[in-house]
Parts: structure tokens; C-alpha cells; sequence
């Protein structure tokens, strides 16, 4: 399966929920990242950042890996929690500058 794969962050927030279900529904399905990329479009390397709560990924993107990955429907709420937290801090942030 090529390389070994990093470890997650923190699986508590909603960013490393969402990376810690990708990698388990990928895992589920039998396909490497470099796979389940070539599947959805996107680089590999895309996978693994979001895996590991680096990297959010677009709305088109997660709607490729529910297509591609049985019983995926989760990712949309766990995005979307992602999303309301990534805002929420980056307004956050904006008020104190």
C-alpha cells in the first residue's frame, strides 16, 4: 500500500472527526489514498492532509468521496460541523485583530 501512513490529530474536533471517518470508510472500502484520490479527483496528498485535520475540503469533494465510498453519507454532517467551527474561529480571530 505504499508508504506508512501518518498518525491523526485530534479526533475530537469536527476537523479530525472528519479526517478519522474518511480514513476509516477508505480503509472499509479497501483503497489507498492514492486511490480513493484517482476515484475523486483530487492528489493524493489531498486525502492525507484531510485525514489528518490539515486541509478542508471543498463541498464537491466530499460529495465525490460519498459516491465513491459505501455508507459514507456521514462526511456531510461531519463537514459541515468543520465548516460552522472554521468560521466561527476565523471570526473569532477577526475580532481580536
Amino acid at each position: 500500500m505504499g508508504r506508512p501512513e501518518k498518525t491523526l490529530v485530534d479526533e475530537e474536533s469536527p476537523a479530525g472527526a472528519l479526517g478519522a471517518a474518511l480514513r476509516d470508510l477508505r480503509h472499509a472500502a479497501g483503497l489507498s489514498q492514492t486511490e480513493l484520490a484517482a476515484l475523486s479527483g483530487c492528489a493524493p496528498a489531498t486525502v492525507g492532509q484531510v485525514e489528518r485535520a490539515r486541509f478542508l475540503p471543498s463541498s464537491q469533494l466530499v460529495d465525490a468521496w460519498v459516491e465513491q465510498l459505501p455508507r459514507s453519507g456521514r462526511l456531510w454532517t461531519l463537514w459541515e460541523q468543520a465548516v460552522i467551527r472554521s468560521h466561527r474561529s476565523r471570526a473569532a480571530n477577526h475580532n481580536l485583530g
